[in-house]
């Protein structure tokens, strides 16, 4: 668990710890409602994006819908990024915001506690991806796996699993970061 994580969840006051207690009561669907209207709260006085900090941006950004702010946090390049060139899809904003077509708050909430749910959107992504390139006629280094395209496919998925994991914690630090400054 990263430091600044660590740090966060030290101490938790009875609210906190009520708050946990619920949600441990709740089904599925009731957790992404909730985690869908904390984001949406935080959301209203808060950037999702690290490259959006600056407080005049913060206010052009706040009349944005909650799935746009999202999903221009999304990144366009993480750690360990190996494959996955976002920009050879031609306008990558364009590309992702078709893909998630208005499930990005309800991916970006199952994909962080389901491995199923992570997993299938990064194949659907992978697929997507390869697909995209190839229409727009760049290479997508499959020369690299000899003809093998489900070997291809599936790095491109393990690609896409790092960067919704990179998503998920920078969006959370950035919440996180705000708040504590």
């Amino acid at each position: 668990m990263p430091s600044n994580e660590s740090s966060s969840m030290q101490a938790l006051s009875q609210t906190e710890m009520a708050l946990i207690r619920f949600f441990r009561c709740m089904d599925s669907e009731e957790e992404i409602s909730i985690l869908s209207y904390a984001l949406a709260t935080l959301a209203k006085r808060l950037s999702l994006d690290l490259y959006r900090l600056d407080s005049n941006v913060i206010n052009e950004t706040l009349d944005w819908p909650i799935e746009v702010r999202l999903l221009h946090a999304f990144p366009l390049s993480w750690p360990e990024q190996n494959l996955v060139e976002l920009d050879a899809v031609g306008d990558c904003g364009y590309w992702l915001e078709a893909f998630f077509d208005g499930r990005t708050v309800d991916l970006f909430f199952l994909t962080l506690d389901c491995e199923g749910v992570l997993n299938e959107t990064a194949n659907e992504l992978s697929e997507d991806y390869i697909k995209a390139v190839d229409e727009a006629g760049n290479y997508a280094g499959e020369c690299e796996f000899e003809g093998d395209e489900k070997a291809f496919q599936e790095a491109i998925a393990h690609d896409f699993v790092r960067a919704i994991k990179f998503w998920h914690e920078q969006v959370l630090s950035n919440l996180e970061q705000q708040t504590n400054s």
